[in-house]
């Protein structure tokens, strides 16, 4: 059960840090805010679904921004197409 809790951690880890030593690093020694503990502590005491919500969360904020993002460049986009036209 753990090490399927671990895999999927590292699943989801990969997908914000594609560097798997960053994200070895990250596991064991980087306190996760606003816990106070590394992933690997949170999982030792059972709160391992605290750090897949927060890794979660994470990627749920980076698609948020990136499609934020990708509508601000379509705009641009349609304005200087429009001003590009008007000339």
């Amino acid at each position: 059960m753990i090490d399927e809790l671990i895999d999927e951690i590292f699943c989801l880890a990969d997908h914000v840090e594609p560097d798997a030593n960053a994200v070895r690093e990250w596991f064991f020694e980087t306190p996760l805010f606003p816990y106070g503990n590394t992933a690997r502590e949170l999982v030792q005491a059972n709160r391992g679904d605290a750090v897949i919500a927060f890794l979660k969360r994470i990627l749920r904020d980076a698609e948020r921004d990136a499609a934020s993002s990708a509508g601000r460049v379509l705009v641009q986009h349609a304005a200087m197409t429009s001003a590009i036209g008007a000339r």
